[in-house]
Parts: C-alpha cells; structure tokens; sequence
C-alpha cells in the first residue's frame, strides 16, 4: 500500500502558485485534500506534505468573509454555486497548525472556526485522541488587516477589504475556453460579491442573450491602476449554404458540433459569418464600495446588469414586480437590512428584459444557474458605455 500510495504522490501535488490546489475548492480542501496530506504526512515522516496544507491554509486566511464564510465563487467543483460556505469544518487543521508552528493568524481561524459551531463532533474526538496537543492553548489571534487588497493569482481572484466593506472580484471562469458546463470546470458567471454591514450583495452578473452563450463569464484579469479590469471575447456564427460540389439530394449531411449545439448541417463543410461580442468591466474599489465601467462591443443587443442581495432585507426608492425584484430605470436605489444600507444605479435607461438569462446549455434541459435572493436590474445595451456605483450608504 505504502509503494502505491508513493507512486500517486509521485505524480506531485497540484497546489497552484497561490495555494490554492486546481480544484480551488473549500469543500475539497477542507474534507479531502488537506486531511489527507496531513496524515500521509505524519505517517511517511514527510514535512514537506505539512507545509503544503499550511500553504492553502494561509491562501484560505483572505477568503474568509465577515459573515464567516469563506468564498467559493472560484471553485471547479459542486460549492461554486449554493449556500455559503461555513469556516467551521476548517476547525482541526486550523487549530492543529496554529500551534505545531506558533501562527497567530492561523489561530486566528481557529478561534473563529470554533465560534460556529464543531460539524461532526465524532470526527474532531478522533482528532484529539489521536493527537492531544490539538487541546493545547492557541498562540494570541492575529487578525488580518482591516484594510487590504489580495490577490490569487491563479485563481484570477482578488478580494479588496475595508472597515466598511469587502468586495470580491472574479474572473477565471474556464467557459470561454472549455465552452461547456460541467463538475470540473469552473463556470459561475457572478464576478462580483460585496459584504457590508448586514448587507450582503451575493452575486453580480451581466446578463445576455448571444448566439445563446449565456451571461458574461471572464477568463483572464488584469489591474489599470487601483481598477481591477475582466475581459470576455465571445464569438458565434452564421451558417452559409452548402457549395454546389457539396450538397446531397437526401438532404443526409453529417451530425456535428458547432460547439453551441449539434446538428445534421455537414458545419465544417460551410463557410459560416462570425459575429464578435466583446464586454470588459472595469472595477474600481472606493471606500464605500465599488464602480463598475461596462463597455461593450459587437452587434445591438439588450443586457441586464443583475444584482442579487441575500434575503432578509427590503427596497427603498424603486417599485418592487409581483416577484419581488426590482428594476432601476433611472436614478438611484437602495436595500436596507437591518441599520445596514447599500445604494447602487444609476438606471441607464436600457429598454430590455429585466431577467437573467442563463444560456442553452442549461436552457435546453429545462434548468438554470440563476441565484436566489432580493434581485436588481439595472437594463442597457450593446454597443457602449455605462456607469454603475454600488456602495454602502
């Protein structure tokens, strides 16, 4: 067993340059992939399989949000889309390396790991049993920064935090390369999430229907200046009429892909029209918030800028549908939870469908990836320019 097991380690360890391992996912890391190396660790006498648990452990350190949970929106597996994700079951290895190496900012995590609660109580006796240094006392907590900007690289992931709020930015979906949804791939169209106060703005999305491509997924980030910058390049087709050399009198021409959908069309064997659409926003934390800077570019074409708030809170300034979201057309609205409020707009006037479209892939099933909650829209269209702030008021 031990030879079979050296063999897989051999293969190496696929923790990525920002700590983070491929599958960029708590739910892995936390159940799978660090209890694992750990005791692989212990047992082959390999420190060097600690040292990488401790590193994801120090990448998940920035990830975990004021609301105790730690983000997911990154992840290529099942947590990238549902409910947040809690820091409780980090509770073990948080507490175990935080005092195997004296790290005030592990303890840090433990300690907050703790206050929720201890998920499978079973599992953590084991833990103690079978290392009891896990009830020694904890280094002193040493909280990150309440001012900060990180980045995961790799990721394609940066989260900008102040006293006032923090806000995620995203864009390292691999649909624009893979052009499929599946567990594997990450493929979650929110690139931006905001805490602030009691408001949580959960996702923001730029809705559209191309060539029925979906909403706006980024691949790549970059940085012009204090903005973080998420660029999408999409391309569809238009199908020619066979050349006369190539035409069937049965009308039998081959099943293909066209990477959109399948038919009997012979695709390869036609020229086809490409139509481009490019989008790039450009996010700018302030000090309350975020502005966005939408600029697109290709045919005319409605989209809806959706702004999903998590349950528990109620509109201001804007007539709610019979669904209860709501559509800014022109000026500003706010949503309040608690003494906590969050402004966003302005409208920009767009005369589109305030919906979020999720595309064929999940179209065609009858399914959707749309989230939950209290939604916004704010309706524009291609091609140009718009302006939208968010910020906590």
């Amino acid at each position: 067993m031990r030879a079979r097991a050296e063999r897989w380690l051999a293969e190496g360890i696929d923790q990525q340059s920002d700590g983070l391992y491929s599958e960029r996912s708590a739910v892995y890391a936390v159940f799978v992939s660090n209890p694992s190396l750990a005791v692989i660790g212990d047992v082959f006498d390999r420190p060097d399989l600690h040292d990488v648990v401790v590193r994801n452990l120090e990448a998940t350190l920035g990830l975990i949000h004021p609301d105790g949970s730690v983000e997911t929106v990154h992840s290529r597996r099942q947590d990238q889309r549902g409910e947040p994700f809690p820091l409780a079951p980090y509770l073990v290895a948080y507490r175990r390396f935080a005092i195997e190496r004296g790290r005030g900012d592990l303890a840090w995590a433990a300690e907050r790991a703790a206050a929720q609660g201890i998920i499978e109580p079973h599992t953590v006796l084991a833990e103690l049993l079978l290392d009891p240094r896990l009830a020694e006392p904890l280094p002193v907590a040493d909280p990150p920064a309440a001012t900060r900007r990180e980045a995961w690289e790799a990721s394609r992931l940066v989260v900008d935090a102040s006293p006032s709020r923090t806000v995620v930015l995203y864009g390292g979906s691999d649909y624009p390369r893979q052009r499929r949804i599946r567990s594997g791939l990450a493929s979650n169209p929110t690139f931006l999430r905001m805490f602030a106060g009691e408001v949580v703005l959960d996702s923001v999305r730029l809705s559209r229907d191309f060539f029925g491509l979906g909403p706006f997924r980024a691949a790549e980030i970059d940085h012009d200046g204090d903005a973080v910058v998420l660029v999408e390049r999409l391309e569809g087709r238009y199908y020619q009429p066979l050349a006369e050399g190539d035409r069937r009198a049965d009308g039998a021409y081959d099943l293909a892909d066209e990477s959109r959908f399948s038919a009997a069309m012979s695709f390869p064997d036609r020229q086809a029209e490409t139509v481009v659409l490019r989008s790039r926003i450009a996010a700018r934390p302030t000090e309350g918030g975020v502005e966005l800077e939408i600029t697109t570019d290709g045919p005319e074409l409605p989209w809806a800028l959706e702004l999903a708030f998590r349950a528990g809170g109620a509109f201001e300034g804007v007539p709610e549908a019979a669904d209860g979201s709501v559509r800014l057309d022109t000026g500003t609205a706010r949503y309040r939870v608690g003494s906590s409020t969050v402004e966003f707009g302005p409208g920009v006037g767009g005369s589109g469908p305030a919906r979020y479209h999720p595309g064929e892939d999940y179209g065609y099933l009858g399914a959707t990836d749309a989230v939950g909650g209290r939604r916004a829209y704010i309706v524009g269209s291609t091609p140009g320019v718009a302006r939208v702030f968010v910020r906590a008021s």
